[in-house]
């Protein structure tokens, strides 16, 4: 009948590693005592415009599959930009795989700041078929940080005698179309591609951020999707802020 008692031990805080204490223990490095708070980031402008690449207001970006040549939206673009992006393609440098891109800068913005299309941004997105979200997340990531370099070093300059710090892209529902996918999948990757690209010029301590993001569409429906997946997109967590 006597009664047994067990002792209790003193509560203890479970800490679970994050990115950062992870990145650390793999360098040696001891965990950050007391971390500031984070600045938080001015959120991205994202709309859809209806219309044709005529009245695009940024960069256009879009995609390239191994093996086509260049046509549609690329061939405005080849017209508007004398020729630029047919030259890279005779010569075998055009993009195509995953992780490829190519950055072309108006020549005319130094003369005339309102020089439209203001560049172009293709996208390479592999074979035919082989496409999927992450995929084109990944290549698209990798083309926005190449613009942000590019622009810094051939941009127009700005009074102070630098280029623009908040950059803006018109990007085509890149990967849709016959044997693509979704356009939400589409207007997905391309919000967290900005994301992840603001994320590494900010660790790279760079002032330069993608602000604006236009959604440019052709035809009525597809633009109406557009505008649908952002709805839904809007208020999933990676992307609400």
């Amino acid at each position: 009948a006597v009664e047994v008692r067990f002792p209790r031990p003193e509560p203890t805080e479970e800490l679970f590693p994050d990115e950062d204490g992870l990145a650390g223990d793999a360098i040696g490095a001891g965990p950050r005592k007391h971390r500031r708070a984070a600045a938080r980031e001015r959120p991205v402008q994202v709309c859809v415009a209806h219309g044709n690449l005529a009245y695009a207001r940024y960069a256009v970006a879009v995609g390239h599959y191994a093996g086509d040549t260049i046509i549609s939206a690329e061939r405005h673009l080849d017209l508007a930009l004398a020729s630029a992006l047919t030259r890279r393609h005779q010569i075998g440098l055009y993009p195509a795989e995953i992780g490829t891109n190519a950055v072309f800068i108006n020549p005319k913005l130094s003369a005339n700041p309102a020089a439209s299309p203001k560049g172009a941004v293709v996208v390479g997105l592999g074979t035919v078929g082989s496409l999927n979200a992450a995929s084109l997340t990944r290549s698209i990531r990798r083309a926005l940080l190449e613009y942000a370099v590019q622009w810094k070093d051939f941009g127009p300059r700005e009074a102070d005698g630098d280029a623009g710090q908040d950059l803006g892209v018109s990007a085509l529902l890149i990967g849709t179309g016959a044997g693509g996918i979704p356009v939400d999948d589409s207007v997905f990757a391309m919000l967290q591609a900005v994301g992840a690209a603001n994320r590494a010029l900010a660790f790279a301590k760079s002032a330069q951020r993608i602000r604006f993001v236009e959604f440019i569409e052709l035809f009525e429906d597809r633009a109406i999707q557009a505008v649908e997946a952002l709805r839904q997109l809007g208020s999933q967590a990676p992307l609400r802020d």
